[in-house]
């Protein structure tokens, strides 16, 4: 169990630090020079993260709660 444990967690990890860095990094850098506002391109990157999440079973337990911890999280 221990192993496969770890493994999961790698997985997690490996696919976690990818989403961010391309959300956070690769976009924000790219649509910002586009865009030319930072504050424009924050919340763009951070409507579509969540829009790409809304469909989640977790977040549609309660999604005005859900809704809320994604911004604040962001």
């Amino acid at each position: 169990f221990l192993l496969y444990l770890l493994i999961g967690l790698a997985v997690i990890l490996v696919q976690s630090g990818g989403e961010e860095v391309v959300f956070r990094g690769v976009l924000f850098r790219v649509w910002a020079a586009v865009s030319g506002s930072r504050w424009l391109t924050a919340a763009a990157i951070m409507t579509v993260f969540i829009a790409l999440h809304v469909g989640n079973g977790d977040v549609q337990r309660d999604l005005a709660l859900g809704l809320v911890v994604f911004v604040a999280g962001e």
